[in-house]
């Protein structure tokens, strides 16, 4: 039994450590935020993998993959998935580590060293987009099952996703689930929302590079008439309209920003009082956390996971209705200190659950009680 209270817990990440789509989310999560969890959590040192093999069975898995929800049959259709979810980690990488960290893929060989699995249920929606089947549905359920049943801990993101991923699977295995939100790097929350509430006029922003399916010509349709009547009011857009044009009035209270670094936009956020994103759906949805740490009050469609991060802290619309849109804004206009109140309680929420700090020890709390 290893002592995690007097050595160094050090955790491999099965990952690529060159990734032939370094822009792909999901790599970047586990390639690179996962390790950088070391710096805020004494007592554990989670690293990346560094194996030219490893890299390129990654990368070839990744391709396979691609090619598999394209309608591509590079390998037989009983065994595609696992082939391709699957990861490699060889024995060289776990040579000093205790643990395992895995980001839904899932090590082939795991030499004897427990899992601590960040998973997800697979939702009908999102495959249904693609050619997939209902038998790779079933076929990727049962996946992960078989995976899950392995591991010594799993992980999810919100407790929606656990639920779900119970019902797919085996509620027995409840006892091994924790939910940790997912980290989001280089943010420093503002002190005091109040003092931008209490100054006249109302900044409204937008962020989204895939704006139409984030709800901006929605939005506009909303919000213009407003900007029309009352000069105050202000709207910025922070989009490389990445799905498609959109027309964006020429008014002297719009501004329209293509390129922006994340720390111009958490800037953009502190000088906000709302974030107007309204979109038609999202997996988590991190500019929403970000908003809260910024006393930025999150506009989003209700849905199962926006309430369970925002909930009463923003403005939860039942659909993407321009008129729905635009009373809500008018409340905010009308009762400015009833949103400065759900400001300041979503800065408390990120305070309390989404700081790396916090999320660093629940994940060393997590992979410290498979030992």
């Amino acid at each position: 039994m290893i002592d995690a209270g007097q050595n160094t817990l050090r955790v491999i990440v099965p990952v690529a450590s060159r990734f032939i789509s370094p822009q792909n989310t999901d790599w970047k999560y586990a390639a690179k935020t996962l390790p950088s969890l070391s710096s805020p959590q004494q007592g554990v040192q989670i690293v990346a993998q560094r194996n030219l093999y490893a890299d390129a069975v990654s990368n070839l898995r990744y391709g396979l993959a691609i090619a598999h929800s394209r309608g591509i049959r590079l390998a037989p259709r009983a065994w595609n998935y696992a082939l391709t979810q699957d990861c490699h980690l060889s024995l060289r990488d776990v040579k000093q580590a205790q643990a395992i960290l895995s980001y839904e893929r899932y090590p082939d060989e795991t030499f004897g060293l427990p899992v601590t699995w960040i998973t997800s249920p697979t939702r009908r929606p999102n495959w249904s987009k693609s050619s997939l089947s209902e038998d790779d549905f079933e076929r990727i359920v049962a996946w992960k099952r078989a995976r899950a049943q392995k591991a010594a801990k799993l992980v999810f993101t919100t407790a929606v996703s656990l639920e779900l991923f119970l019902e797919q699977s085996d509620p027995a295995l409840r006892r091994l689930c924790s939910v940790i939100p997912f980290p989001i790097l280089g943010i420093s929350p503002i002190a005091d929302p109040r003092p931008k509430w209490n100054q006249p006029g109302l900044r409204l922003l937008f962020v989204g590079r895939e704006a139409r399916r984030k709800g901006l010509p929605t939005l506009l349709q909303a919000v213009v008439p407003l900007l029309q009547q009352d000069p105050s009011l202000h709207l910025t857009i922070v989009s490389t309209l990445g799905d498609g044009p959109v027309s964006i009035p020429t008014l002297p209270n719009i501004n329209h920003l293509r390129e922006t670094s994340h720390n111009q936009v958490l800037q953009l956020m502190a000088q906000s009082h709302l974030l107007a994103n309204p979109s038609l759906w999202e997996s988590y949805g991190f500019v929403y956390v970000e908003a809260m740490s910024q006393g930025c009050v999150p506009m989003a469609l209700d849905s199962p996971v926006q309430r369970e991060l925002i909930g009463s802290n923003g403005i939860l619309l039942s659909s993407q209705n321009p008129n729905e849109i635009q009373d809500a804004l008018r409340q905010v206009i009308c009762h400015r200190e009833v949103y400065a109140t759900r400001a300041q309680r979503g800065l408390d929420s990120y305070l309390a659950r989404h700081t790396t700090e916090r999320i660093a020890a629940q994940f060393y709390e997590a992979i410290r009680s498979t030992l």
